[in-house]
């Protein structure tokens, strides 16, 4: 199975993963057992899944959620 992440906004704290369509499944698996990355707790969250790495980023660019505006509080 080949997974990268091609894109990441640390400032909306939201990101791409590419991966093969037959392991959609098995990703959004792995990406809920994560619950700390060096040492910062997250909660992974699969917002979409689309057919093109361009698609996807420009989503991800427009991407505007209130829940967004909560983390930047915290």
């Amino acid at each position: 199975m080949r997974l990268k992440v091609v894109y990441y906004d640390k400032d909306k704290h939201i990101g791409v993963v590419l991966c093969m369509h037959t392991y959609v499944d098995e990703v959004r698996l792995a990406l809920a057992a994560l619950s700390e990355i060096n040492g910062q707790k997250i909660l992974p969250y699969v917002v979409k899944v689309v057919g093109s790495r361009l698609k996807a980023i420009e989503f991800c660019k427009g991407f505007n959620h209130p829940l967004l505006k909560r983390l930047e509080l915290c």
